[in-house]
């Protein structure tokens, strides 16, 4: 400190004293006053500022969604990193019913196999990118998912929420496809993966609902996944008073065209019947084998899901209706993976 002329600290002493004096206020001004958005829901923010970068997923990290889907509804799963290589995480889910339910309704674009640079998703054994990192407001970027052509996606709000896990930073998305659907997502900072997800296809119908409900990172045990190729899946309508409908219809096993032979056969079944209808429906193997056969009476209805052992070669489906009846049948090829989580 530079002394006065004549000689003395003392204003330098009381003009440093209300320096001090005016910091300390201005803290607890801060401090007292929350920023608008951080607390509760639904503060926007000016996220062009803030950039995320890619997050790193650990083994066991977890993510417990809601899926809602037109042919199920309430689904409860739990995702769970399974490990990592060089190129992707390993992500799969606590239940075997659900992978395999997975496998045949291709309803949760989060299973499998994840890039590490950038999260990108596979569609068709290439990575698509979800998001696109380093993450901003306005941020646009295309890629190709769940069979509906190309997609053209945006950043569109940042915002600030409370969740059960605490308070989040989301990024919220749309994004049209090139074939007519509709996208709408968003991604949180805290729990470094999708927050909430729906799909429209182009006939404005909601095809896919995903909500988070918790998140972690200590999942202990068993992780499933089944690598799923589509087979069959073919819808059969008869009328009140319409003759006996006999149908027979066929597709091959060739096991899947890059990771080999099934291990099993995954199906999902859904029939509705009226008053004074009734219907069938027999797969056969090409040894004559028949693993599955159903039959239907009156007033009847079954929404299931199961398994048969693979068989390289054709199948036949015979199916036969009379009177009202509502019948969808749906096959895939599976190879199902297990990793133990400790």
């Amino acid at each position: 400190m530079v002394p006065y002329q004549d000689g003395s600290f003392t204003q330098g002493k009381e003009a440093a004293s209300r320096f001090r004096l005016y910091a300390i206020l201005l803290v607890l001004i801060l401090v007292a006053v929350p920023l608008s958005g951080c607390i509760g829901g639904g503060g926007d923010d000016d996220g062009s500022k803030t950039k995320i970068k890619v997050p790193f997923w650990e083994q066991g990290r977890y993510w417990i969604y809601t899926f809602n889907t037109p042919e199920f509804e309430g689904i409860t799963s739990k995702i769970v990193v399974a490990g990592s290589d060089d190129t992707n995480y390993q992500v799969g889910t606590a239940s075997l019913v659900d992978a395999r339910r997975h496998s045949v309704l291709n309803f949760n674009p989060m299973l499998g196999r994840i890039d590490l640079k950038d999260l990108a998703v596979y569609e068709k054994g290439e990575p698509q990118s979800l998001l696109k990192f380093p993450m901003k407001k306005g941020s646009t970027w295309s890629f190709e998912l769940f069979d509906l052509g190309s997609w053209n996606a945006q950043v569109k709000t940042v915002r600030s929420i409370s969740t059960v896990n605490g308070t989040s930073k989301v990024y919220e998305i749309e994004a049209e496809s090139s074939a007519g659907g509709r996208l709408y997502y968003s991604y949180s900072k805290a729990a470094r993966w999708l927050y909430s997800l729906r799909l429209f296809n182009e006939l404005d119908e909601e095809i896919l609902e995903m909500d988070l409900i918790s998140y972690g990172t200590d999942h202990t045990g068993d992780v499933y996944f089944v690598r799923g190729v589509d087979l069959y899946d073919e819808h059969f309508k008869s009328n009140t008073g319409s003759p006996v409908v006999e149908l027979y219809d066929s597709f091959v096993d060739q096991g899947h065209p890059d990771w080999g032979p099934f291990d099993l056969l995954i199906y999902y079944l859904q029939v509705e019947t009226g008053s004074g209808a009734s219907g069938s429906l027999s797969l056969r193997d090409h040894t004559g084998n028949s693993p599955l056969a159903r039959a239907f009476g009156p007033n009847y209805a079954e929404e299931s899901l199961g398994d048969v052992q693979s068989e390289s070669g054709e199948w036949q489906v015979t199916v036969t209706l009379e009177g009202s009846v509502d019948l969808r049948f749906r096959i895939a090829g599976g190879i199902e993976y297990t990793w133990s989580v400790s």
